[in-house]
Protein backbone atom coordinates (compact mmCIF):
# COMPACT_ATOMS: atom_id res chain seq x y z
CA UNK A 1 0.00 0.00 0.00
CA UNK A 2 2.84 2.32 0.89
CA UNK A 3 4.46 1.65 -2.53
CA UNK A 4 1.29 2.68 -4.38
CA UNK A 5 1.01 5.87 -2.37
CA UNK A 6 4.64 6.67 -3.17
CA UNK A 7 3.98 6.00 -6.89
CA UNK A 8 1.00 8.35 -6.95
CA UNK A 9 2.94 11.06 -5.15
CA UNK A 10 5.78 10.65 -7.64
CA UNK A 11 3.40 10.82 -10.59
CA UNK A 12 1.71 13.87 -9.05
CA UNK A 13 5.07 15.62 -8.66
CA UNK A 14 5.96 14.82 -12.28
CA UNK A 15 2.61 16.15 -13.51
CA UNK A 16 3.08 19.36 -11.53
CA UNK A 17 6.60 19.72 -12.91
CA UNK A 18 5.33 19.11 -16.45
CA UNK A 19 2.57 21.71 -16.07
CA UNK A 20 5.05 24.24 -14.65
CA UNK A 21 7.41 23.58 -17.56
CA UNK A 22 4.59 24.04 -20.09
CA UNK A 23 3.51 27.31 -18.45
CA UNK A 24 7.11 28.57 -18.50
CA UNK A 25 7.47 27.56 -22.16
CA UNK A 26 4.25 29.38 -23.05
CA UNK A 27 5.42 32.52 -21.24
CA UNK A 28 8.79 32.48 -23.00
CA UNK A 29 7.15 31.85 -26.36
CA UNK A 30 4.78 34.78 -25.81
CA UNK A 31 7.66 37.05 -24.79
CA UNK A 32 9.70 36.00 -27.82
CA UNK A 33 6.81 36.65 -30.21
CA UNK A 34 6.05 40.01 -28.58
CA UNK A 35 9.67 41.11 -28.91
CA UNK A 36 9.75 40.06 -32.56
CA UNK A 37 6.54 41.97 -33.30
CA UNK A 38 7.89 45.05 -31.49
CA UNK A 39 11.19 44.91 -33.36
CA UNK A 40 9.40 44.50 -36.66
CA UNK A 41 7.13 47.45 -35.89
CA UNK A 42 10.07 49.64 -34.86
CA UNK A 43 12.10 48.84 -37.97
CA UNK A 44 9.05 49.39 -40.17
CA UNK A 45 8.45 52.76 -38.48
CA UNK A 46 12.04 53.86 -39.14
CA UNK A 47 11.85 52.81 -42.79
CA UNK A 48 8.52 54.60 -43.24
CA UNK A 49 9.87 57.74 -41.58
CA UNK A 50 12.95 57.85 -43.82
CA UNK A 51 10.87 57.13 -46.90
CA UNK A 52 8.48 59.95 -45.95
CA UNK A 53 11.31 62.46 -45.70
CA UNK A 54 12.72 61.32 -49.06
CA UNK A 55 9.28 61.36 -50.66
CA UNK A 56 8.46 64.84 -49.36
CA UNK A 57 11.70 66.26 -50.79
CA UNK A 58 11.16 64.44 -54.09
CA UNK A 59 7.57 65.68 -54.45
CA UNK A 60 8.58 69.27 -53.70
CA UNK A 61 11.32 69.05 -56.32
CA UNK A 62 8.97 67.60 -58.95
CA UNK A 63 6.33 70.22 -58.13
CA UNK A 64 8.79 73.08 -58.48
CA UNK A 65 10.17 71.60 -61.72
CA UNK A 66 6.65 71.21 -63.17
CA UNK A 67 5.93 74.75 -62.01
CA UNK A 68 8.84 76.11 -64.03
CA UNK A 69 7.63 74.16 -67.08
CA UNK A 70 4.08 75.52 -66.83
CA UNK A 71 4.83 79.06 -65.75
CA UNK A 72 4.20 79.05 -61.98
CA UNK A 73 4.94 76.99 -58.89
CA UNK A 74 1.25 76.76 -58.09
CA UNK A 75 0.61 74.84 -61.34
CA UNK A 76 3.26 72.26 -60.45
CA UNK A 77 1.87 71.76 -56.96
CA UNK A 78 -1.67 71.49 -58.35
CA UNK A 79 -0.62 68.78 -60.82
CA UNK A 80 1.17 66.79 -58.10
CA UNK A 81 -1.86 67.19 -55.80
CA UNK A 82 -4.18 65.75 -58.46
CA UNK A 83 -1.83 62.78 -58.95
CA UNK A 84 -1.82 62.19 -55.19
CA UNK A 85 -5.61 62.41 -55.08
CA UNK A 86 -5.86 59.70 -57.72
CA UNK A 87 -3.39 57.53 -55.77
CA UNK A 88 -5.39 58.11 -52.56
CA UNK A 89 -8.60 56.94 -54.21
CA UNK A 90 -6.81 53.80 -55.49
CA UNK A 91 -5.40 53.04 -52.04
CA UNK A 92 -8.82 53.50 -50.42
CA UNK A 93 -10.39 51.00 -52.80
CA UNK A 94 -7.48 48.53 -52.67
CA UNK A 95 -6.50 48.90 -48.99
CA UNK A 96 -7.70 45.44 -48.03
CA UNK A 97 -5.38 43.79 -50.57
CA UNK A 98 -2.50 46.29 -50.34
CA UNK A 99 -2.34 46.90 -46.59
CA UNK A 100 -4.57 44.76 -44.38
CA UNK A 101 -3.91 41.27 -45.77
CA UNK A 102 -0.09 41.64 -45.97
CA UNK A 103 0.03 42.92 -42.37
CA UNK A 104 -2.18 40.06 -41.18
CA UNK A 105 0.03 37.54 -42.99
CA UNK A 106 3.22 38.98 -41.50
CA UNK A 107 1.83 38.99 -37.96
CA UNK A 108 0.55 35.43 -38.40
CA UNK A 109 4.00 34.28 -39.56
CA UNK A 110 5.62 35.98 -36.56
CA UNK A 111 3.17 34.53 -34.08
CA UNK A 112 3.46 30.99 -35.40
CA UNK A 113 7.24 31.22 -36.06
CA UNK A 114 7.00 30.06 -39.64
CA UNK A 115 9.62 32.29 -41.22
CA UNK A 116 9.49 32.52 -44.98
Amino acid sequence: MEKEKNKYEEIGKEVIEYVDTRIEHTKLSFISNSIEIGASAASSFIVILLFTVFYFCFVCGISLWLGTLYGGAHFGFFIVTVVHLILLVLVIFLKKFMIEIPIQNKLTRIIFNSKK
